[in-house]
């Protein structure tokens, strides 16, 4: 495993479509859609925004991926000016696009039928997936057919389907409906996550919040983020999914690959651990700056954009460190540079009096299929077991070139939304907190 074309994005992050669109209905000239607006979504989309600016601020380029968006995606200001300064892109996964969603879709389908007992990875069983009612199975069935190049199945299609053409927009347009189906984003393990979700692909758009949530997608942009070797930044409330997909470690197979990796790099488990997660530091508080300057909605527009110019020295010396770590062979020389990562971000937030704060993690994640395209689809229940069974060279070789993640927690983004409560009532001229 080297780093090629599709690991040279440093300095860069993908971020979701939905994430972007609903952050930039914020800025909506609409009457209509700031009247409707409750303020459980208002402050679901500024906690959103506060993220969002974070990543504009600390990477150079944001990617998305391409989709079938709403209708309303004209409108939307502040995706249109990321778009404009070349701070947002759309990722060209042309050529990964299709192996990612067969990977997905015959993981799933895996899951479809019930089949008597099923055991997760630690040999724990669990109740088989609920047959497919005959709508739902339909559906997922013209879902498959979505891969597939017959025009005569594709004529057989409702006008809804027809949305998402492409395999790869499908995963973006494809959103999960009814209540129960946010059971998935707590699942412990990939057959619990498959029997909250195989059944539940019933949704038309992207680019905007679902109650029930659109784990589907997320599974998509993960996936495409280890291809690219890219850090995943999904909106806050997938934060916690993003961790354990498709993964789902045990705490005694993260013990294991600790080991291995110890004795393969000579040193202490303690030190692996450490490159896993790196701790916490701080972040100046970038939203909050580019409010403070703003009388309008219109002035955050702007100020976002320079706050970001301002900070453009920071982000050119993180793109830097992160190449000098991709390259580095030793915990010693790694372990330095994070330290010299973490001074940069501690040196620029002590300036103000509420820095934000932000973790340094290197996530846990293992697609056999998508890193040996050679190999057999292994079963996705069982890949945190496989991982520790690699040969101790690929192991290490993984591990250099794990993206490091910069995660954000969500209570302290709900905080800040009250710290700065009088800003954004006077930016947005509406109040936020419930």
């Amino acid at each position: 495993m080297t780093v090629s074309k599709e690991h040279s994005h440093i300095g860069g992050a993908l971020v979701p479509n939905t994430l972007v669109c609903e952050v930039s209905r914020l800025f909506s000239r609409q009457d209509d859609e700031r009247r409707l607006l409750g303020r459980r979504l208002k402050s679901r989309r500024l906690a959103d925004l506060f993220s969002l600016i974070d990543a504009a601020c600390l990477y150079e380029t944001l990617y998305t991926l391409p989709c079938t968006l709403t209708s309303d995606v004209s409108g939307l200001l502040l995706r249109q000016e990321l778009i404009d300064h070349a701070i947002l892109r759309t990722l060209d996964t042309s050529a990964t696009h299709s192996k990612i969603a067969k990977l997905i879709v015959d993981n799933l389908r895996n899951f479809s039928q019930p089949t008597g007992s099923e055991f997760d990875e630690s040999g724990e069983s669990f109740a088989p997936p609920t047959p497919f009612e005959p709508v739902a199975k339909r559906r997922f069935e013209r879902f498959l057919v979505l891969e597939s190049q017959d025009p005569t199945s594709r004529e057989q299609m409702n006008d809804w389907e027809m949305q998402a053409d492409t395999i790869e927009g499908a995963f973006d347009a494809y959103q999960l409906s009814g209540g129960s189906s946010s059971n998935a984003l707590y699942a412990s393990s990939y057959g619990e996550l498959a029997q909250s979700l195989v059944w539940s692909m019933n949704y038309q758009w992207s680019g905007a919040y679902e109650d029930c949530t659109s784990i589907l997608r997320d599974m998509y942009y993960i996936c495409t983020s280890e291809v690219f070797s890219l850090p995943y930044w999904p909106q806050l409330d997938r934060i916690e999914f993003s961790k354990k997909f498709p993964t789902f470690i045990t705490g005694n197979t993260r013990t294991a690959l600790y080991t291995l990796l110890a004795e393969g790099l000579r040193t202490t488990v303690s030190a692996i651990e450490k490159e896993f997660y790196c701790g916490t530091t701080f972040i100046p508080p970038f939203a909050a700056i580019a409010m403070s300057r703003s009388s309008n909605a219109n002035d955050l527009l702007k100020n976002i954009l320079a706050v970001r110019h301002d900070f453009s020295k920071l982000r050119q010396q993180l793109g830097s460190l992160e190449q000098q770590r991709l390259e580095a062979d030793s915990i010693k020389e790694r372990r330095k540079i994070m330290r010299e990562h973490k001074r940069l971000l501690d040196e620029a937030a002590k300036a103000f009096d509420r820095p934000r704060i932000i973790s340094l993690e290197a996530l846990i994640r293992y697609i056999p299929e998508l890193i040996k395209p050679a190999v057999s689809p292994a079963d996705p229940t069982k890949y945190s077991s496989t991982l520790v069974l690699q040969p101790i060279e690929w192991l290490v070789n993984w591990w250099k070139l794990r993206p490091l993640s910069k995660l954000l927690n969500l209570a302290d983004e709900v905080q800040d939304i009250r710290n700065y409560e009088q800003l954004t009532t006077r930016v947005f001229g509406t109040e936020f907190v419930e």
